[in-house]
């Protein structure tokens, strides 16, 4: 205070005169005051209490800058001290001058008037401060860690680089720079500057000795030159008044700002100013105010390396400009790289940053253990969070651990590249597709989407690459299933990847994303980029689909919808309710009422062939026990699996047959199979599930597909042949029951009549004779039976031929006359094709059937007769 009197004496009492001034010049409006002071007390004070709540904060703000004003050695004199003194003079005197009594009612008498403002101001001050307080103690702990924002304080800091910024701090405090001193942090995107700086900033903000004044400026939020050179001034004047109460610093600061933009060149090495005498002036009353405050400004510059040329430039000029300001440091942050390749376009120059910055400072590098263990941590957070067993966790840190060591590890450079991988991860691995993928694949697949997002997309496009041909049925290996060989098929895959990975020109990065697909592409990839030809895996797909590893088709485009498709049985809903079936029967609990109940609903769904599908593929699991109950079920709900579909082996019907065989091959032994069929085919009601069942086990290749039910029955066919013989005859002729109502659609009873008639493709005869007089019965009591079965004949799928729109239909005689009496069939035709009850259409058929029956007895004839010749001859 004795400093502030003495070299501001003559100021002070310039203003305590100005003060005098005011009151005598209202001298005679002393009563008029006093009137509506006492008469208008209460609205007057709560004016003024209504004043002082709405604007408490920016006086508090004013004395916080004002108090730390006289914290320096040397005190500026600023308008509020003069505008402080003058109402301090003027008031002083309006009291001296108000009648005693007068002031003594306001304070005395009336004080409850005072009390209420005064206690509201009071909890106000309390609440505006508690405010702040869980502001700062939020913003300093709510720090999200996965953010891509620079981490705020030294608890947040993972890469334990507390040292290294202890050190920047001691050189900045302990160093005297008699005038402008420039660090340079150099370090690449991700690596952890602009965190550095906070850090640095934090530790200057909480330095004792205080002896530092902040200015943050980052240029990147400003959008030209102009706003560049604007923004500078603007931060370095903020800096200050956010601290001190120096109105005429940012009118200073103004001045000289708007000087230099109007002759400042882009490398501020050209000054064509008006006037430099002004600017040495300004120049000097800047300097003048930093002395005052007796402290080092140190102007923090981030992201110079995000900015255009140009404005890379306006900085560089900026800081030359400034470089003889006393009391100022700079600590720019940017990538060395990438700064000095655009100043090389401008000029053919490489040490013109050398001459900016004093000192550079490289980052520190990163140890790999500190990155590894963030993403350790946070991938265990997804994953804890996720319906993953422990066993499958156990086994994702198994298969990946090394692979991660080898070459993963080389694409988490920075904690910016592990944040980024696992915010893609976390939005992508939902509960719901965590039930339908495997781990460890959709880990991978997940970093070729971050990392190699064309490579990504192009697995999408092309699945023919990277899939192998299993299940034929599946559209889009199709054409690489049957037209290639495996070894054609690899070989278009390698040249295929080989033209990705040559569109990479970093020879890591491509070795690593060879390495990925390998990985997850294990059947074709790996085996098209092997030395010795590869494995053969064809065996191993049902062990893939169960492990629902991407190579599968199956489970292919579940990783790239992130769904299951509406109409598909999701594995998460299968594995639920075959888990539970196993748990009752673990129980002792008899499940067949439950498997039967959940074929309904299942069937209802429209989802009963992908869960036999998905049965058949998991069947390793299950003990004979339960096998049989599946059988059992089977067999008694035969009636509700359909064969309509594409084909029959995809129908309900052909994946039933097909479980119930494989569970038979695998889970029973050789000598319980016959009798277990022998079962089936005398109890199943539905005729024409065990007359598909019949046909399959008496194909030829059943060896092929059921090796152990082959060696059971080949030498006991004639009995399944007899046995279902037997059933046919008592269900269609014994019962006497129509074929061709019982089973409308014509592949059904055509398909049936065929196999009965044959024996099952003996072609012995056997059943010829008693099939034929069965329909012949029929087509007599209902000629459009016959029609009927002439159409279907016409168009059955075994030896017929539609010769297309716009052309005859045929028949194939031949192939008719192994299981049925043709020439019979020819005499009904002939007599009733002109009966009344026929339509056109049916008259066609008749018509079209008896020509083509004469037309190959014709050629019959003359094949005879030639042969006779030859014989002769």
């Amino acid at each position: 205070m004795k400093t502030l009197l003495q070299n501001n004496y003559l100021k002070i009492l310039i203003n305590l005169l100005w003060g005098e001034l005011i009151f005598y010049l209202s001298i005679k409006y002393i009563e008029i005051i006093s009137y509506y002071l006492i008469e208008y007390k209460i609205e007057i004070f709560a004016l003024i209490s209504i004043l002082l709540l709405l604007y408490w904060h920016k006086f508090n703000f004013i004395f916080y800058r004002y108090k730390n004003n006289y914290k320096n050695t040397e005190l500026p004199f600023t308008i509020l001290d003069s505008l402080s003194l003058i109402i301090f003079s003027f008031t002083l005197l309006i009291l001296f001058s108000l009648w005693f009594e007068n002031i003594r009612e306001i304070f005395f008498t009336k004080l409850n008037y005072y009390i209420y403002p005064a206690v509201a101001i009071f909890i106000w001050f309390l609440a505006a401060y508690y405010y702040k307080f869980n502001k700062e103690k939020h913003e300093s702990t709510d720090y999200k860690e996965l953010s891509d924002e620079p981490i705020p304080d030294i608890e947040h800091d993972l890469l334990n680089r507390e040292r290294f910024i202890k050190g920047l701090h001691q050189e900045i405090i302990s160093a005297n720079y008699q005038d402008s001193f420039v660090f340079g942090l150099y370090g690449k995107w991700g690596e952890g500057k602009t965190s550095v700086l906070n850090l640095l900033k934090n530790y200057i903000a909480t330095d004792r000795d205080n002896t530092c004044i902040v200015v943050n400026y980052d240029p990147w939020y400003f959008k030209d030159n102009e706003a560049v050179l604007a923004g500078f001034y603007a931060a370095i004047n903020i800096a200050v008044n956010n601290i001190y109460f120096l109105p005429n610093f940012k009118t200073l600061i103004y001045r000289y700002g708007k000087i230099l933009s109007l002759g400042v060149s882009y490398v501020g090495l050209n000054l064509s100013l008006n006037g430099g005498t002004d600017v040495e002036d300004i120049k000097n009353s800047i300097e003048k105010c930093l002395i005052k405050i007796g402290k080092r400004m140190i102007i923090f510059i981030d992201n110079i390396d995000r900015l255009q040329k140009d404005e890379i430039l306006k900085i560089f000029s900026l800081i030359k400009l400034t470089a003889n300001f006393k009391n100022i440091t700079y600590f720019l942050s940017f990538d060395i790289a990438i700064v000095k390749k655009i100043i090389r376009s401008e000029f053919d120059e490489d040490n013109y940053i050398e001459k900016i910055i004093q000192k550079p400072i490289p980052l520190p590098a990163i140890y790999q253990e500190n990155i590894d263990k963030f993403l350790d941590k946070h991938l265990d957070r997804i994953f804890n969070e996720l319906p993953f067993s422990k066993e499958e966790k156990t086994e994702f840190e198994k298969e990946t651990n090394l692979l991660y060591r080898q070459k993963i590890y080389k694409l988490f450079k920075t904690l910016r590249h592990v944040k980024r991988f696992i915010h893609s991860l976390q939005s992508s691995l939902t509960p719901e597709i965590a039930r339908e993928i495997n781990l460890q694949d959709f880990f991978i697949l997940e970093i070729i989407k971050v990392y190699y997002p064309e490579v990504y997309k192009d697995i999408w496009e092309n699945k023919t690459y990277y899939l192998p041909p299993w299940g034929g049925f599946n559209n889009f290996t199709m054409s690489f299933s049957i037209i290639l060989k495996p070894e054609e098929r690899e070989k278009l895959t390698k040249k295929h990847i080989e033209n990705l990975l040559n569109n990479i020109h970093d020879e890591e990065q491509k070795n690593i994303l060879l390495e990925l697909l390998k990985t997850i592409f294990f059947v074709v990839v790996r085996n098209a980029f092997s030395n010795n030809g590869g494995i053969n895996q064809d065996g191993m797909a049902n062990q893939y689909r169960v492990a629902k590893r991407i190579t599968h088709y199956e489970c292919f485009e579940k990783y790239f919808t992130l769904q299951t498709k509406k109409d598909e049985l999701s594995d998460f809903a299968f594995e639920s309710n075959i888990n539970k079936l196993i748990d009752e029967y673990k129980k002792n609990i008899d499940i067949s009422e439950n498997v039967e109940k959940l074929f309904d609903e299942l069937k209802e769904k429209k989802m009963l062939v992908d869960f036999i599908d998905r049965s058949t593929v998991k069947m390793s699991d299950f003990e004979t026990d339960f096998a049989k109950k599946f059988i059992e079920a089977i067999q008694k709900k035969s009636k509700i699996f359909s064969p309509d579909d594409v084909s029959l082996w995809r129908s309900e019907i052909g994946a039933a047959e097909h479980f119930m065989l494989k569970l038979l091959d695998n889970k029973f032994e050789q000598n319980e199979i016959l009798d277990i069929l022998k079962k089936i085919l005398t109890e199943s009601e539905d005729v024409y599930f065990i007359t598909y069942l019949t046909f399959t086990l008496t194909a030829q290749d059943l060896g092929n597909y059921y090796p152990n039910i082959y060696q059971s029955i080949k030498n006991d066919l004639a009995i399944l042949r007899n046995l279902m013989s037997d059933k046919l005859k008592k269900f269609f002729i014994t019962e006497d029951k129509n074929i061709f109502t019982i089973f409308p659609d014509a592949y059904q009873w055509a398909f049936m009549l065929y196999q009965w008639s044959t024996n099952w493709r003996e072609f012995s005869n056997k059943n010829r004779s008693i099939v034929n007089d069965y329909i012949l019965r029929l087509f007599k009591n209902d000629i459009t039976l016959l029609v009927k079965f002439l159409d279907g004949e016409k168009r059955k799928a075994i030896g017929m031929t539609d010769y297309g729109e716009g052309k005859k239909f045929t028949f194939h005689i031949k192939e008719m006359e192994k299981g049925h009496d043709v020439k019979k069939i020819y005499e009904l035709a002939e007599a009733h094709k002109d009966d009344d009850v026929l339509s056109k259409t049916d008259k066609e058929i008749l018509d079209r059937f008896i020509e083509t029956y004469r037309q190959e007895k014709e050629r019959d004839n003359k094949d005879n007769i030639v042969r006779n010749d030859l014989e002769i001859g």
